[in-house]
């Protein structure tokens, strides 16, 4: 084999390499987001546990509530719900899993009373 052919083969080898850091670049930036996301999931579900064990503690009787029955008691569009979970507004639990709000009704009335208090102080 002449020195060019042994170039050629040398940057066959070189490509096929490079090729195969990238598959597994891509492979590691997929991983690294589900472990991104995997962490978010453990953060949320931590705080949800944490509010759900101060409810349990405190002795008091949860009655939860979808969006569309937060919507239709507050005489507002679920989207509006939605909106104002999403900010803070309101105080809603998730069910991972599926992704959907649940709302304590009580808790419902504390937050709406205190946008109108805040609504009032502007």
């Amino acid at each position: 084999m002449n020195i060019d052919g042994r170039l050629e083969a040398m940057l066959e080898i070189i490509e096929q390499t490079l090729s195969e850091i990238k598959e597994r670049e891509e492979h590691l930036a997929g991983v690294s987001h589900e472990i991104e996301l995997a962490t978010r999931d453990i953060e949320e579900l931590r705080g949800i546990t944490g509010s759900l064990a101060e409810i349990v503690e405190s002795g008091k009787r949860i009655e939860w509530m979808t969006t569309t029955e937060v919507a239709d008691e507050l005489h507002v569009n679920k989207q509006t719900v939605r909106r104002w979970a999403d900010t803070g507004l309101l105080r809603c639990y998730r069910i991972v899993k599926e992704g959907h709000r649940r709302f304590d009704r009580r808790e419902i009335y504390e937050d709406v009373k205190r946008m109108g208090d805040e609504g009032n102080k502007q």
